[in-house]
């Protein structure tokens, strides 16, 4: 095989060289990097609290609207439902409020019925969800 012509290789380019694993540069650039991190992730606190405290103010606002509705609605009820609606806002179930007001308990359950339907909830809970 004489004559044959091996290709000629050409050096290559050197890429972007990265400092070596333990060099001052590479532990440069880490800490750098856990610190850009750190400042990131602080960022996300302050913006998760803020949030956080925005969302309490609402869940308070919508509270003090609900309780001022139930305020002003509750010059229509009569003596026997403001009873009722006092236990229901102590979280009394039907049995408890119905020993109580020495009635029966499907007594109390109409009345703790009625109440909800007044104030537009369907389930007690609702109502507790306003009340905390």
């Amino acid at each position: 095989m004489t004559g044959a012509k091996l290709p000629v290789l050409q050096p290559r380019e050197r890429e972007q060289e990265k400092p070596a694993i333990g060099s001052a540069d590479a532990v440069r650039e880490a800490v750098e990097n856990y610190e850009n991190a750190k400042l990131v992730l602080e960022e996300s606190k302050i913006r998760y609290e803020a949030a956080q405290s925005s969302l309490d103010e609402c869940r308070l606002a919508l509270r003090d609207a609900a309780l001022a509705v139930i305020s002003c609605q509750h010059i229509n009820l009569s003596v026997r439902q403001r009873e009722v609606l006092n236990f229901l806002q102590d979280r009394k179930t039907n049995k408890e409020i119905a020993a109580t007001l020495h009635i029966s308990e499907r007594t109390a359950k109409f009345h703790v019925s009625a109440l909800l339907q007044k104030y537009g909830f369907y389930r007690r809970d609702q109502f507790f969800g306003v009340l905390r």
